[in-house]
């Protein structure tokens, strides 16, 4: 049987910072919303956390998943990056970074972040959203994961009424 995992995806550096409570638990009841939650999803997520006993977290948050899988420009820096990995790696979660579409422009800083997060933290997994960078995650050293955007199925699924 397999074992179940617990993740949590990380896609704000700034507003994972501030879960003091939540790194040092790893329970997802102790993560905190946003002070001023901005858009409906937020406020659903909110509500949504608030909802859930403990029944329903029967173990530990062991995975953070860091990243913005659907804009390149919600993209983290390497700065962000390297002391998000740093601060899960201290607080003992699992790494999985995620990426978006990597525009060309960007691609030799995307490459260069996941070269250096793994000169750090080593063969950590990463979730490429774009066929190009997921063939170069490989001769980096990474374990490369295909992002689920990568499907036309997923990216652009076909919604009726019924």
């Amino acid at each position: 049987m397999r074992e179940r995992q617990l993740a949590l995806h990380v896609c704000d550096p700034t507003w994972f910072q501030g879960q003091k409570a939540f790194l040092a638990s790893h329970r997802l009841a102790d993560v905190a919303a946003p002070a001023r939650p901005v858009t409906d999803v937020e406020e659903s997520s909110a509500l949504f956390l608030r909802g859930l006993g403990e029944a329903a977290l029967p173990s530990q948050c062991g995975r953070l998943y860091l990243g913005n899988e659907f804009c390149p420009y919600l993209a983290w820096s390497l700065d962000e990056t390297l002391s998000a990995c740093e601060l899960a790696v201290d607080c003992g979660f699992e790494l999985t970074l995620v990426s978006g579409a990597v525009r060309e422009s960007a691609f030799a800083a995307a490459v260069g972040q996941v070269r250096s997060v793994v000169e750090r933290f080593g063969a950590v997994e990463v979730v490429a959203n774009d066929w190009g960078f997921l063939a170069s995650l490989a001769s980096l050293g990474a374990r490369p994961v295909a992002g689920r955007l990568l499907f036309r199925s997923k990216r652009l699924p076909r919604l009726s009424r019924t």
